[in-house]
């Protein structure tokens, strides 16, 4: 069965009898595709909370980037995603956080800086 099929029938796993990109031939979940192996694995071996990994580029040019976030960043994330989850009464992307962060950043050295200052400062 494929994933449309499962989908379509309301299926929460189904099974191709295919391996996956680590060699696991073992059900899939629906809603994204991934095998339950691989979800056991990446939950078995969890990353530390300040180490994210992102993703640039297409697949064939994939490249991964790892940056640090210290613990107080991490708690202000959380607790901005909380209050816009509050504000919105839905769920928050990582993406629109992070816009919202970007906006934020604009706003405060626009505020403080001004135009020229702030061209400066990302030139050099």
């Amino acid at each position: 069965m494929n994933r449309r099929d499962a989908r379509e029938a309301g299926h929460t796993f189904y099974f191709t009898g295919l391996p996956c990109k680590n060699d696991h031939v073992a059900e899939r979940r629906t809603a994204n595709g991934v095998c339950l192996k691989c979800e056991a694995e990446a939950l078995a071996n969890p990353k530390p909370y300040d180490q994210r990994m992102i993703r640039a580029g297409g697949k064939a040019k994939t490249r991964v980037v790892e940056f640090n976030v210290s613990e107080e960043t991490y708690e202000l994330t959380a607790a901005l995603k909380g209050k816009m989850e509050d504000t919105l009464g839905r769920k928050v992307s990582g993406s629109c956080l992070h816009r919202t962060g970007l906006k934020l950043l604009e706003t405060h050295l626009m505020a403080a800086n001004g135009p020229r200052q702030v061209m400066e400062l990302l030139r050099a």
